[in-house]
């Protein structure tokens, strides 16, 4: 994954329909990719082109906050912070998520 443009992997991650088993899955697909290109890549285009495309509702706690220890650069943002803090807020409460939180991938 590695070799994949930013618009390549933020078209795959945007597919409704992608074959993961889990939105875990999604996640290590970005982290490997992050890995590799985040010093390269301006942080409003990891935030709004892919970190967008991550179903964080169902990702799991452990693996949301692997993300943010491994990236200091996405842990200061702020964009990032706030989709951070609303998932603590929602698991914390089971409130609703904005109506845009929600999609659905067939797995």
């Amino acid at each position: 994954m590695a070799q994949l443009h930013y618009t390549e992997l933020a078209l795959l991650l945007s597919d409704r329909y992608l074959g993961v088993k889990s939105e875990d899955e999604v996640v290590d697909a970005v982290i490997t990719w992050l890995s590799v290109n985040i010093d390269s890549v301006d942080e409003k285009v990891i935030v709004e082109d892919i970190m967008r495309n991550v179903n964080w509702s169902f990702v799991s706690f452990e693996k949301m906050l692997d993300i943010f220890r491994t990236f200091p650069k996405l842990r200061a943002n702020i964009h990032t912070k706030a989709i951070f803090h609303n998932q603590l807020k929602y698991r914390a409460t089971k409130s609703k998520l904005p109506h845009y939180i929600y999609f659905y991938r067939i797995r």
